[in-house]
């Protein structure tokens, strides 16, 4: 006979669940730390290059208020936490850090459900006990995580988090081969990406950052936008990171830069579209959709399962656009949830 799991049966207390609730830490994080931290995040379940303190190490000092925290159960790291402080109408709230796109805890690739319970708990005790307002963490879509689980979604439903946005980003996946990709192509998709080949479009990776970035910021500016690195950091980026993992593919019309697209190596996992840009004086030629062949092609070559091209809504998931998300599912792309969750600090009771 089944029965309705009660608070006590998620969340261990004591030697329940054979877990021993005292023997878990919470440490902030110190820059000396950052090697452990790193090394850590490469070998756990669901952290990416976003997550890595090499990655945010290229924001300027005193642009955020750090938070970031490490958990320890005795003396094994079992998560780490990227955060930082936000004040907000007499508030302070911790929230995934800003200079990531995801946050959320980074968990050992061998987690439990009652390691993930005690660690999301210790994260809120310590929120709590340090008087913050609340929390509030954009997690990363399941393509992004070595291991696809839910579990951190579970336990931040059981502790009382609710989610305060829905994006979507498109996702292709590259699991079965480079040809079987393609024959995911729209058939209109097929065709731009011929059409490359008969208008002599060329594709190459490439370090021709200054060219590209003039693209971009011309795109964005059609939409009032910015880019969210300068030049200047993305160039720092690709050192504190390695040329190895962020990389730039131009398409190229007679000589000419027509299109491209900057990859971030997110994990073994996954490739992520962070910038896609294309000069509109070369539309006609299709260069853009013969550069995300091209990185579908590599990327499955290379032995990633997913390539994602980022999300096309707005507005905390409120406003889709259509045109984009159409432009990428032609290359066989699918939906996938990017949720930010939040909880104002106060007992730990799921909201009914």
């Amino acid at each position: 006979m089944s029965r309705i799991l009660g608070k006590s049966d998620l969340v261990p207390q004591g030697e329940e669940n054979g877990r021993d609730r005292d023997q878990v830490r919470v440490v902030r994080y110190t820059p000396d730390r950052a090697a452990e931290w790193d090394s850590f995040v490469e070998q756990s379940r669901n952290g990416t290059l976003f997550h890595e303190r090499r990655f945010l190490a290229y924001h300027r000092e005193g642009r955020f208020f750090d938070e970031s925290l490490m958990i320890f159960r005795e003396e094994r790291l079992i998560a780490v936490y990227p955060a930082a402080l936000e004040p907000h109408q007499h508030e302070c709230w911790s929230i995934s850090h800003p200079g990531s796109t995801y946050g959320g805890p980074i968990v050992a690739a061998d987690a439990s459900l009652a390691d993930v319970t005690d660690i999301l708990t210790a994260i809120v005790e310590h929120v709590r006990a340090s008087g913050q307002a609340g929390l509030r963490m954009r997690l990363s879509e399941q393509a992004f995580r070595r291991l696809p689980s839910d579990d951190i979604e579970f336990v931040l439903w059981t502790l009382g988090f609710e989610p305060v946005a829905h994006e979507l980003s498109t996702t292709i996946g590259l699991a079965d081969g480079a040809e079987a990709a393609r024959l995911r192509y729209r058939s209109d998709t097929a065709r731009s990406v011929r059409s490359a080949t008969r208008n002599g479009v060329s594709v190459e990776w490439s370090d021709d950052y200054p060219t590209f970035w003039a693209i971009l910021e011309q795109n964005l500016q059609r939409h009032g936008a910015r880019p969210t690195h300068s030049l200047a950091e993305i160039e720092r980026l690709r050192a504190l990171c390695g040329d190895d993992r962020i990389r730039l593919m131009l398409g190229r019309v007679g000589g000419e830069v027509a299109a491209g697209v900057v990859v971030f190596i997110a994990n073994s996992a996954t490739v992520h579209a962070f910038y896609i840009a294309q000069d509109y004086a070369h539309q006609q030629t299709r260069a853009l959709s013969a550069v995300i062949d091209r990185l579908v092609g590599w990327g499955a070559e290379a032995g990633y399962r997913w390539f994602n091209l980022g999300i096309s809504t707005e507005a905390r998931g409120t406003v889709v656009n259509w045109g984009l998300f159409r432009f990428k599912e032609g290359f066989g792309g699918s939906g996938f949830n990017r949720t930010t969750f939040a909880l104002r600090a106060g007992p730990l009771e799921r909201v009914a």
